[in-house]
Formats: structure tokens, C-alpha cells, sequence
């Protein structure tokens, strides 16, 4: 097991942690963090302290491998909750390994080549609208992205 107090991560504001620079850029900060730290970095939102996992092994070893060992907080469960209800980003333990169960052939490799016409598809109509030189949300471009090929994909409806 790794001990977490020899991580280095970025220096945290005494009261804010690293909320500041989270909220001014959450994908450039997170990404900065790992340009700086490598590829597992704590750090602190607030009180609450974080850990980035950058690497595939670390996140199949606390999503898979350890997934007892691991809990998400109560704020991050309750949020899920309001807006997922039960689903698995709002679920630990016993409840969230069979909710795994029942949703990992959504993300077998042949469901995934399954809807890479449809990716592509929106992939390219949401670059076409970009100008050039046009300043841009990635964040927000890629979550537009995901919930316009996800609702197809996965609910079976199409977003305006």
C-alpha cells in the first residue's frame, strides 16, 4: 500500500486548499497536476483532501482490484444521488459491485465499436461549428460531446 504522506502535490491556500486554481481551471489544474507530480497526486479542495489518479493501474486497482478499501465521501454520494439516483457513481460496496455487474457489457470492447459510427459522426458535426481562432470551453465542448453520443448510445434518444 502506498503511503500517501510522501506524495508530493501542489501547495494549498491554509483555509482553501487548492479550490482557487480548481474552480479558475478544473482540466488545466488537473492536468497541470500531473505534468508536476506524475501520475498520483493529492491535493485539497477545501478541507476535503483529494487524490488524483492519472495512471490506468492505480485507477483499475481502486475501481477494481481494492474496490473495498475504497469509499467515495458523502457530499460526492449524496450529489450522485440528486442527480443519478442509485447508479454507480453514487454507490459504494456491496450495491455498486452489482451495479457494476449489470452495466460492464455497456463497456465491453465490442458494445464500444458498436457506436463508433455514431461518435464519429457527432464527433465531427461538433468541430464543424468551431471557428477559427475561437476561443473554447473544452470542458464544456466535450461534455456537450459525451451526453450528445451517450442519449443515443445508451437511452436511445437525440439531444437537440
Amino acid at each position: 500500500m502506498m503511503n500517501l504522506d510522501s506524495l508530493s502535490g501542489p501547495t494549498p491556500h491554509w483555509l482553501l486548499g487548492n479550490a482557487a486554481d480548481f474552480r479558475r481551471d478544473a482540466l488545466g489544474f488537473l492536468c497541470g497536476l500531473v505534468r508536476q507530480h506524475g501520475d498520483v497526486v493529492p491535493f485539497r479542495l477545501g478541507p476535503q483532501r483529494w487524490l488524483l489518479l492519472a495512471h490506468p493501474d492505480a485507477v483499475e486497482d481502486v475501481l477494481l482490484t481494492h474496490a473495498d478499501r475504497f469509499h467515495k465521501p458523502r457530499q460526492l454520494r449524496a450529489m450522485g444521488n440528486l442527480f443519478f439516483g442509485g447508479a454507480l457513481t453514487a454507490t459504494d460496496g456491496a450495491v455498486w459491485r452489482s451495479q457494476r455487474r449489470i452495466a460492464a457489457p455497456a463497456f465491453a470492447r465490442s458494445a464500444a465499436e458498436a457506436l463508433t459510427d455514431v461518435v464519429a459522426d457527432e464527433t465531427s458535426h461538433t468541430v464543424s461549428g468551431f471557428g477559427r481562432r475561437e476561443t473554447r470551453r473544452l470542458d464544456t465542448d466535450l461534455m456537450r460531446l459525451f451526453l450528445r453520443t451517450g442519449a443515443p448510445t445508451k437511452l436511445g434518444i437525440t439531444l437537440p
